[in-house]
């Protein structure tokens, strides 16, 4: 490890350190977002025209422990709300949830199906052929509270559990779209292609709702359109719509292989506010797509 990664390592872990002592209840927490906002961005926070901004103020305010928020964080349970306002056509098939370690340890995990916790964030494992698995690893997620971790308000109280998912297209074959969405509306996508390749060729681009690229991104750059739109696009964009038309700010994620899709998670706050992206004019224009108005006045939940 060369001395400059070593710095930064040292003044990471101090910082995380720090973050950590600070009690776990609403004023400490607002502290530790305000600190951890201006440790991504080098700036303060309340640029309300600015994404990050509005999504740091969705996390500090309290909006994060809005019930609904709160049920659709659990991945089990997104998956009851996302049958119920786009259709059971679009959630990803459950194989089995299991709640607790003896169930973990007694449990015989199919040779291809997709791990993860049902209270968590960044966690998953993606069997593939009868591969070998770490159940260690898998009950060591029970134990997790990622609220400690993020100070996100939305997983405080989660159950912890794991969900066992089918999967649902080939590695060769889906891809990622995350639709960020603002008063019921999807403004932009960003596109992840091969998260899960076992050759590690993971790349991303970011554009609006009619493929054109928008600049901004930090990692694993790409050319502008490194897959052509995909023919389900629109009813990709209406699936997320119809999901996000019940909250304020949101991102919608799914999987497709051009023709099906389903959704994967519902993001209350994606990257907790906590995402630099490549310079300050990037930023905003992101957020010029991100944030702008419904082109209509269709902008809450259906009657």
């Amino acid at each position: 490890m060369s001395r400059s990664k070593s710095v930064d390592w040292i003044r990471r872990a101090f910082f995380y350190g720090a973050i950590r002592l600070l009690p776990y209840n609403r004023w400490d927490d607002r502290i530790a977002h305000f600190l951890q906002f201006f440790r991504a961005h080098s700036r303060l926070p309340g640029d309300f025209t600015v994404n990050t901004d509005v999504m740091h103020e969705i996390k500090r305010s309290g909006e994060l422990l809005n019930p609904l928020r709160v049920f659709t964080t659990d991945k089990e349970l997104a998956k009851i709300f996302t049958a119920a306002v786009a259709g059971k056509q679009y959630v990803v098939p459950t194989i089995q949830v299991l709640r607790t370690v003896e169930e973990i340890d007694a449990y015989d995990f199919p040779p291809d199906c997709c791990i993860k916790p049902t209270h968590s964030c960044g966690r998953v494992i993606l069997r593939r052929d009868n591969q070998e698995i770490d159940r260690n690893e898998i009950k060591s997620w029970l134990s997790h509270n990622y609220y400690r971790q993020s100070r996100e308000a939305n997983y405080r109280d989660l159950v912890p559990k794991v969900i066992v998912e089918e999967v649902v297209f080939p590695l060769t074959e889906g891809a990622d779209f995350k639709f960020f969405c603002y008063k019921g509306q999807p403004n932009l996508v960003e596109v992840h292609i091969g998260r899960f390749s076992v050759n590690s060729d993971h790349r991303q681009f970011i554009c609006d709702t009619t493929w054109n690229w928008v600049n901004g991104l930090t990692a694993n750059s790409v050319d502008k359109h490194p897959v052509d739109k995909p023919d389900n696009l629109q009813s990709m964009l209406e699936v997320a719509g119809k999901i996000a038309a019940y909250f304020e700010h949101v991102r919608i994620d799914m999987y497709s292989d051009g023709k099906h899709c389903y959704v994967g998670e519902i993001t209350h706050c994606a990257g907790g506010a906590c995402i630099p992206v490549s310079s300050v004019d990037a930023e905003r224009e992101l957020s010029k797509t991100i944030l702008r108005e419904p082109i209509d006045d269709k902008t809450g939940p259906p009657a």
